[in-house]
């Protein structure tokens, strides 16, 4: 249990994650994560109820400042662009997040399905490691959930411009904690030879991103879409020319060849 003796303390979380949210929104992860952490910590539902609206609280007292700025500079509160409005649900999220073919997450970043799992089992009590790994893992999945919901939200929920979906950046270390049931749990050769494969997988295709040979479907310079890749192959690219490619995009491999 978190012992707070001072129950402002939870405010000040709130007003430090609400002031955060008015540098960008996806510092809203800091606020998920006090809101969470409120909820699922404390003696009984009466205190962490208490906390969770002290932590409301205190970002309030910051954040109503953003929809007076919106609803000034764009004519509505929910306005992030001129004609363009934040939709909770809107925009296929989280599915599109998670699993579209433009920008999915576990698309291009599979290992992190394995992640996922992790946490999974550490909810159903499958690790042996008590009821704090499973507290750790509730406020890493529900933050994790809350995160890319809030992402989906936004008009340009896929990241156009970059690789992958970096917007969900913030919350890859909550993910560690699948991570680590893997690694310490269930560390046989299976689980480790999956990791490593979803791993060289995204690798793969940031580098083939970096290379230029991917089809530049909306000329950002940067492959959007899985579709996109199959241009390297399809349009016949000797396969000496992609490792020159890719030897060319990458420092690394540049030092080491």
């Amino acid at each position: 249990q978190i012992q707070s003796p001072c129950p402002l303390r939870w405010a000040a979380l709130g007003l430090a994650a609400g002031t955060g949210i008015l540098v960008h929104y996806r510092n809203g992860l800091l606020l998920g994560a006090a809101g969470v952490l409120a909820l699922w910590t404390g003696a009984h539902a009466g205190d962490r109820l208490k906390r969770a609206a002290l932590v409301a609280a205190g970002a309030a007292s910051v954040l109503w400042i953003l929809p007076l700025y919106n609803f000034i500079q764009m004519g509505s509160m929910f306005s992030v662009y001129p004609d363009e409005k934040l939709r909770l649900f809107g925009y296929g999220a989280p599915f599109n997040v998670w699993f579209s073919d433009k920008h999915g997450f576990f698309l291009f970043h599979p290992a992190y399905v394995l992640a996922v799992a992790g946490i999974g089992f550490c909810l159903l009590g499958k690790t042996g490691d008590g009821k704090r790994i499973g507290t750790i893992a509730w406020i890493a999945l529900s933050v994790f959930i809350l995160h890319c919901l809030v992402c989906g939200s936004h008009p340009e929920w896929a990241g156009p411009g970059a690789f992958s979906h970096h917007y969900l950046t913030p919350v890859f270390p909550l993910l560690a904690v699948g991570f680590s049931v893997w690694l310490t749990r269930f560390s046989g050769m299976l689980s480790r030879t999956v990791l490593t494969a979803g791993t060289l997988w995204t690798y793969a295709l940031f580098l083939l991103s970096m290379t230029r040979l991917v089809h530049d479907t909306d000329g950002s310079g940067m492959g959007l879409s899985i579709r996109d890749y199959r241009y390297v192959f399809d349009n016949g690219t000797p396969l000496a020319e992609i490792a020159k490619r890719i030897v060319e995009s990458s420092h690394l491999l540049r030092a080491l060849s």
